[in-house]
């Protein structure tokens, strides 16, 4: 029997839709992440068209003792370029116009397939900030794990898993609109997303080539990662994903290393700064909170939701962040 896969909206799965009232029902998508990490984020606008170019500061001067008769010695601050990619996601959903017509709620038939690609397009868009790789997709940008894959540098800290693939990562980022920023498109409408309702359009079927009427959507997601001090990222990698014994947060030193981590950070990590980690380490953050134990505490954000912070920075969960991480070495 023949695979048929189809990219496109059909009738039976527009009749999966359909409620007892005859009417299109409002979809429960029990596949949405949380992905926090563009809560707190800061966006510019690009100096290129695509691209974003700053530089960075590669050493200062030497500076040495003023003598008498004797003057002082010349030096210079040593800088490199450094260009940042911007990553495009677009998506195009496509409906046949007398598939949509049909139906008593065509808006909301289409509101509900629309709905899924912006679902769709944030989960890529944490999966690239995290785990994005240039090297693999020269359209991509390189994200915080491939920046930073090893504890040999500065801003990484092993945490003394040493096999296997069943770990994760902690990230703690303090955002600044001078060392680290997201940037979008240089005059850009937006900051970066777009949805455009192209209306009604004669569309063509990718494997038949034959044309029909249909109704056509565009969205975009613009956005690129601006790290020009690279100590305002601390990664905490070969964390056991475990949530009991000895690979709890509290074991091995972890707490530790996640101290001499926000020390890193530039003034300490006393503005701006967050903790970004996934579920299973969310979830151990919180039941430190509820014993009030490694300076984990609750509090609540401007809309009257908790937020579980450790010391002075709020935990974000980011769902895009791997419990299946390799060993990473040195």
């Amino acid at each position: 029997m023949a695979t048929i896969s189809n990219t496109q909206l059909t009738l039976s799965e527009q009749i999966k839709q359909i409620g007892p009232d005859g009417m299109i029902m409002d979809l429960v998508n029990t596949l949405v992440e949380d992905n926090e990490i563009l809560i707190d984020a800061p966006f510019q606008e690009a100096n290129e068209r695509f691209s974003n170019l700053g530089v960075k500061v590669l050493s200062h001067p030497t500076i040495g003792t003023r003598r008498i008769n004797d003057g002082a010695s010349g030096d210079v601050v040593r800088t490199k370029q450094n260009r940042e990619l911007i990553q495009i996601f677009e998506a195009r959903p496509a409906f046949d116009s007398l598939l949509l017509k049909s139906e008593v709620n065509p808006e909301q038939a289409r509101k509900n397939q629309i709905m899924g690609f912006i679902e769709a397009i944030a989960q890529a868009q944490a999966d690239a900030i995290i785990y994005g790789d240039n090297d693999d997709d020269p359209d991509e940008i390189d994200g915080w794990a491939t920046r930073f894959p090893a504890y040999s540098a500065a801003n990484v800290h092993n945490c003394g898993v040493a096999s296997g693939s069943v770990t994760t990562s902690i990230y703690l980022c303090q955002w600044d609109a001078r060392r680290n920023f997201m940037v979008y498109p240089r005059s850009a409408a937006t900051v970066g997303i777009e949805h455009e309702d192209k209306g009604e359009q004669v569309l063509t079927n990718s494997s038949s080539s034959k044309r029909y009427d249909g109704y056509e959507d565009m969205l975009r997601a613009s956005f690129g990662l601006n790290i020009l001090d690279d100590t305002c990222i601390q990664r905490l990698l070969n964390i056991n994903s475990a949530m009991s014994g000895d690979a709890r947060l509290d074991s091995d030193d972890k707490l530790k290393i996640l101290n001499y981590a926000k020390n890193l950070l530039p003034n300490k990590g006393k503005r701006n700064s967050i903790v970004y980690c996934n579920i299973e380490m969310l979830t151990q953050f919180e039941n430190a909170a509820d014993d009030k134990l490694l300076g984990v505490w609750r509090t609540a954000d401007a809309w009257g939701d908790p937020v579980v912070m450790w010391k002075n920075m709020p935990i974000r969960m980011v769902e895009a962040i791997l419990s299946t991480e390799t060993y990473a070495s040195s």
